[in-house]
């Protein structure tokens, strides 16, 4: 058995370039069940399905994008890495592990996340039209802010400007809200 996760690019929330190499590789965390990626600024950490023998440690993008290549070719949903001493893929290739140090304790991050529902406010973004949106509107190293309205119940149910954070831009963009299941 191998362990599982959904198909995703959780190595786009790592810098490559990052000088701190413990920020530039997604880590597997056995006790959690969950493989985790941070760049400092932005943090990703998904569920995942472990096998017995799995330890936790870094998971290169080579066995990501090798293991998505291959779910791609058997048309499955999930990719699958067994990672103890080695990184093995479904078809039996064999990847180095990488060896960065200890890893953030992101659970004093996860920790700070509001969870009182009187201080959250609950919004529903399309991540793909929020990318179009912010690349259409700003260059790789310009931020832009999103100012909401929210109902009595902290929902956001109207269009949502999004704006250059640069003083003076007037360049403005909207993005519709998506509805949110209960």
């Amino acid at each position: 058995k191998l362990m599982k996760m959904r198909n995703t690019k959780i190595e786009s929330a790592v810098d490559p370039k990052d000088m701190r190499d413990h920020l530039s590789e997604p880590y597997l965390d056995v006790e959690n069940e969950r493989l985790v990626a941070t760049n400092g600024k932005i943090l990703s950490a998904i569920k995942v399905e472990i096998d017995p023998d799995d330890v936790s440690g870094y998971i290169s993008k080579d066995a990501l994008e090798a293991a998505r290549k291959i779910a791609r070719k058997d048309r499955e949903d999930t990719i699958e890495i067994r990672a103890n001493g080695s990184l093995e893929l479904k078809n039996g290739d064999k990847l180095n592990r990488p060896d960065l140090g200890s890893f953030p304790d992101i659970d004093n991050i996860l920790n700070m996340l509001e969870t009182d529902p009187a201080k959250t406010i609950r919004l529903g973004i399309n991540a793909k039209l929020l990318l179009d949106l912010a690349k259409s509107l700003a260059n790789a190293t310009q931020e832009v802010i999103l100012d909401l309205v929210v109902d009595e119940n902290n929902a956001v149910t109207s269009a949502i400007n999004v704006s250059v954070a640069k003083q003076g831009s007037e360049d403005k963009a909207v993005i519709m809200p998506v509805r949110i299941q209960p």
